[in-house]
């Protein structure tokens, strides 16, 4: 297969909107857990221990904890990484920021999160 390569599009990333896009998550990730913490309360009833209809045996669970955090962190960091790789192989454009040259999965990252074109 013949491509025909053009002369690789030199562009400068700011990091302004990156980092308005990670105050504003934080902001947002805080009132998520605070706001819930501080200013709901659960609902409390009482039980008795003797009811039948809320005993039952403990139960071992089926997938162990350290194989749920191994997969929940690895198969979706592995996606990414190839995706980027693959994404940074048919992109011919050259990323640099304060005049240092910044890689191809680096600068999509950045643009994803930073909403930079």
């Amino acid at each position: 297969m013949n491509r025909n390569r053009a002369i690789p599009a030199h562009k400068e990333l700011a990091a302004g909107s990156f980092i308005l896009n990670f105050l504003l998550g934080l902001i947002f990730v805080t009132f998520v857990i605070l706001i819930p913490r501080h200013f709901l309360q659960p609902h409390h009833r009482g039980f008795y221990c003797d009811d039948e209809t809320i005993r039952l045996p403990y139960m071992e669970s089926i997938i162990p904890t350290y194989a749920l955090v191994i997969s929940l962190l690895t198969i979706p960091a592995i996606i990414i990484v190839l995706t980027e790789v693959y994404r940074s192989s048919c992109v011919i454009e050259l990323y640099s920021w304060k005049g240092y040259n910044i890689g191809p999965v680096f600068a999509n990252s950045f643009k994803f999160y930073g909403g930079n074109e």
